[in-house]
């Protein structure tokens, strides 16, 4: 799959590429939801109720999408749950696979600090390590 981590847009970030217009992805790429924010006290506060809201809104779009009950897309994004590409096929969080030479061509993966997850997958913290992207503000 392609695009910023899946926290922040709708569904899925991957390329969107079947009749029904879900994604497919590729076999080595990931997929991982899960919430946070930075701030002040203050601008936590402010935003915690939208944050609430957003978080509601992509766990509903998430569950209509796959099937699975609201309840356990909500515990998945809580536990910043990441995904290979073949649990995310068999989740229905997409329709199918790209090879290599299928997959519609993606934009290099945005600069991001993988380090503040949960538990992101060690070869994306190996990548934001590399590239000197730890403990950059978002």
């Amino acid at each position: 799959m392609s695009g910023p981590p899946p926290s922040t847009p709708p569904v899925s970030p991957a390329d969107s590429s079947t009749s029904r217009d879900r994604p497919g992805a590729r076999p080595r790429s990931g997929l991982g939801s899960g919430q946070g924010a930075w701030g002040t006290a203050d601008d936590l506060r402010r935003e915690a109720g939208m944050l609430d809201k957003i978080s509601e809104t992509y766990a509903q779009a998430y569950a209509r999408a796959t099937g699975h009950p609201v309840e356990r897309i909500r515990a998945w994004m809580a536990a910043e749950t990441w995904m290979t590409a073949d649990e995310a096929l068999a989740l229905n969080f997409c329709d199918g696979l790209f090879g290599d030479d299928d997959a519609p061509q993606s934009e290099p993966v945005a600069a991001f600090d993988y380090t503040r997850f949960k538990a992101p997958p060690p070869e994306l913290v190996r990548l934001a390590v590399r590239n000197g992207w730890t403990g950059n503000a978002a």
